[in-house]
């Protein structure tokens, strides 16, 4: 339904996999892939993510690690909060 409220969750894990969680009021569904942090830039590799998602998710952040945000590079997408960083 056109409207409804929709939200996600990401999660990284150590061998360089993803899932991007996309929920909405009727459903979620989680996508997965992997990703690759170069310097504070996190990548996720899954062009298509960003259709899949209904724009919840980009492929492209940067990591602020002193505030804990992943921040989207690109306009139109929201700052992602970091729960848990493990070095």
């Amino acid at each position: 339904m056109e409207g409804t409220p929709k939200s996600g969750t990401l999660e990284l894990f150590k061998n360089g996999s993803f899932g991007a969680s996309y929920h909405r009021a009727d459903y979620s569904c989680t996508y997965q892939g992997n990703y690759e942090i170069i310097d504070n830039r996190l990548v996720l590799k899954r062009t298509d993510l960003t259709e899949l998602t209904d724009k919840v998710f980009t492929t492209e952040y940067l990591i602020n690690r002193k505030d804990s945000i992943l921040k989207p590079i690109k306009n139109g997408f929201m700052e992602i909060g970091i729960s848990k960083i493990m070095e």
